[in-house]
């Protein structure tokens, strides 16, 4: 079974740069003062306890991300999450999961068009504590055990691309996040692959594709290692999304919102926090 890590802090990192909105009803979340503190569960039992955390000292409308798999569509389930959130003032982000590959567990399933289609009517079927419905297409797929045993960065724009359109065919307030990468994966074939390398690979394969999302994830950890310092900046560190923004703004017309939604305990002594 393969691990799922937990980021212990969420922070949503607002562009100071103008924003330039998609062609979609979703709202930009950088366009009005918001609680930019989060947290990643694994399981909606956690989302009081979410609450307490992002929501503290005064903030009220925190993030909490929280993986859905394709084999998990018990609609009281997710409705009753959905209504926990709003009841505890949490901005829900859903991040899109297969199930392991059996019978190599050692790898998460490829996700196909079907499971887009099968995650867009169900989450459009739930009502949403917010107007936007924040939607994480995958999770690390620069790396061969998060896609079916072999990372392809064309097969992940196009079906990116997929999503954008399905997901907004279905509701045009879904907003579409591309996954958070490995900032620490080298280039290894395509069991690896560095993720400024993937990103360029990606909008090679689908010119435009960071035209269609509506924001980033970043995977802000200070590496090598874990061990980088806090005020780190660099291509590896948990400064990592300013690189990732920068590339992906070179590709684009966008300056996209970053959500940081797995990160290390260190990155807390780089972020001043202030009572809302």
């Amino acid at each position: 079974m393969l691990k799922l890590r937990v980021a212990l802090l969420l922070v949503l990192f607002c562009a100071f740069l103008a924003f330039v909105m998609p062609v979609s009803a979703s709202e930009n979340p950088l366009a009005v003062a918001n609680n930019k503190i989060g947290v990643h569960i694994l399981d909606p039992s956690e989302v009081s306890s979410a609450a307490t955390l992002v929501n503290h000292n005064g903030g009220d409308w925190g993030y909490v991300t929280i993986p859905i798999q394709s084999g998990d569509r018990n609609l009281a389930k997710w409705q009753e999450f959905m209504n926990n959130c709003k009841k505890y003032h949490l901005i829900p982000i859903i991040r899109l999961a297969t199930e392991d590959d059996y019978p190599n567990t050692q790898f998460w399933r490829k996700p196909t068009e079907n499971d887009i289609v099968n995650f867009a009517n169900f989450l459009n079927a739930l009502n949403w504590p917010t107007k936007n419905r924040y939607i994480i297409v995958f999770n690390e797929v620069n790396r061969a055990d998060e896609w079916g045993g072999s990372a392809d960065p064309g097969e992940y724009a196009h079906l990116l691309n997929f999503a954008v359109t399905i997901f907004k065919s279905a509701n045009p307030d879904f907003f579409i996040i591309s996954a958070g990468l490995d900032n620490a994966a080298p280039d290894q074939g395509n069991i690896y692959i560095n993720e400024y390398n993937y990103l360029r690979a990606m909008n090679q394969a689908v010119p435009g594709i960071f035209n269609q999302i509506d924001g980033m994830d970043s995977h802000s950890y200070p590496n090598p290692g874990f061990s980088q310092a806090p005020d780190a900046t660099s291509a590896m560190g948990v400064g990592s999304f300013l690189q990732e923004r920068s590339l992906i703004q070179s590709l684009s017309n966008k300056t996209l919102p970053v959500f940081i939604t797995e990160t290390h305990q260190l990155i807390k002594n780089q972020i001043k926090f202030k009572p809302n």
